[in-house]
């Protein structure tokens, strides 16, 4: 199973994440939230790879092994097989914004996005056919996480929860209306929200590998918990109203994270969470966590952080540029791929992640 999936200027009034206003020349679509676009300008260590293959924007990476798989704008997908070198387009059956992807083994993997459209591949993301989802509203899917084979879950706009026992022949709508989590107070504008109608932008399955738990996060500081594959869900307290984008999960350790650069930890299975300080405003749209244990951070524009287990700051991530970035992926022990709206980037893995000696060293 693969690991997981800005602010505005001060005094300006921030974004209704409902409506997510278009500032700039696209709406990031996996967080439904303003934001700019920066040119592409390449660090000199870091190395441009071939987007020939048309991959446009790039929203989520995920690994089919040693494959590469990649999702983005107009319903695209690309694969490579050589750590990124090389893209070759997918054929898929859809035009819409893909937002997430997510494989169960080195062949089976889904990609979820708007419409809410759900997509499934059994050749490790080299064709995939389009699977029933019975909704009535046109709300977007923003991730998707599988148990294994058979059990998977994506989570979308307005509470959205699906699920799946039979590896997408059929997929069941969870109403988290009828379990009564109570009510959601978003400071920034949308007000007395019911948390069964917040978004879920993130959804990961903890332990890693293993999966006993599920949580889900998302707008307003959502958080929940679901300890029988997604049938039911419990809502959990964050500790914040600030929206989170992503959860990541490793055999050990929960990593929640999102707007304004606000980022949780848990070292105990979700039952508590502790605040890690990342020196940055800036919105954080993914994360992966490392070999060694570590995790990185990557977000709007260019924002990456470097955590280390046990502690509770981050240090930046050596890349300099200001791009919008969507996922970071580990290629081994030597080097790393990093994605956004510049397509994709690989770079030296020691190179990234390399500023954290330095940040160390000044705290001792």
């Amino acid at each position: 199973m693969t690991p997981r999936k800005s602010r505005q200027p001060a005094g300006a009034n921030p974004p209704d994440l409902r409506c997510g206003p278009r500032r700039a020349a696209r709406l990031l679509a996996a967080v439904l939230m303003a934001i700019g676009l920066a040119g592409c300008k390449l660090t000199e260590r870091a190395v441009a790879l071939s987007v020939a293959a048309g991959s446009g924007l790039v929203l989520d990476v995920a690994m089919a092994a040693d494959r590469l798989v990649a999702v983005g704008e107009h319903g695209r997908v690309v694969f490579s097989d050589d750590r990124g070198g090389q893209w070759q387009r997918a054929s898929t059956p859809v035009r819409e914004v893909l937002t997430a992807v997510a494989f169960a083994d080195e062949r089976h993997g889904w990609a979820v996005g708007h419409g809410p459209v759900v997509l499934h591949t059994a050749d490790r993301g080299a064709t995939w056919v389009e699977q029933s989802i019975a909704s009535d509203k046109a709300e977007p899917l923003f991730d998707v996480v599988f148990r294994d084979a058979r059990t998977g879950i994506a989570v979308g706009a307005f509470g959205q929860i699906w699920r799946t026992e039979d590896g997408g022949q059929r997929w069941e709508s969870v109403s988290l209306h009828e379990q009564g989590e109570g009510e959601l107070t978003e400071p920034m504008g949308v007000s007395g929200v019911p948390v069964a109608d917040a978004h879920l932008y993130g959804i990961a399955c903890f332990p890693q590998p293993g999966c006993a738990v599920l949580f889900a996060v998302g707008e307003g500081g959502v958080m929940l918990r679901s300890d029988d594959a997604g049938k039911r869900w419990q809502y959990v307290d964050s500790g914040t109203a600030v929206s989170f984008f992503g959860i990541v999960a490793n055999a050990q350790r929960l990593l929640a994270f999102g707007m304004f650069g606000r980022a949780i930890v848990s070292e105990d299975g979700g039952e508590t969470w502790s605040e890690i300080e990342t020196d940055t405003e800036r919105s954080l749209f993914a994360g992966t966590w490392l070999p060694d244990g570590g995790a990185v951070l990557v977000g709007n524009d260019g924002v990456g952080r470097h955590y280390e287990p046990g502690g509770d700051r981050t240090a930046p991530l050596g890349y300099a540029d200001r791009d919008t970035l969507t996922a970071f992926v580990p290629l081994g022990s030597d080097a790393a791929l990093l994605a956004g709206d510049m397509g994709f980037v690989r770079m030296p893995l020691s190179f990234a992640v390399a500023s954290r000696v330095s940040a160390n060293q000044r705290s001792n």
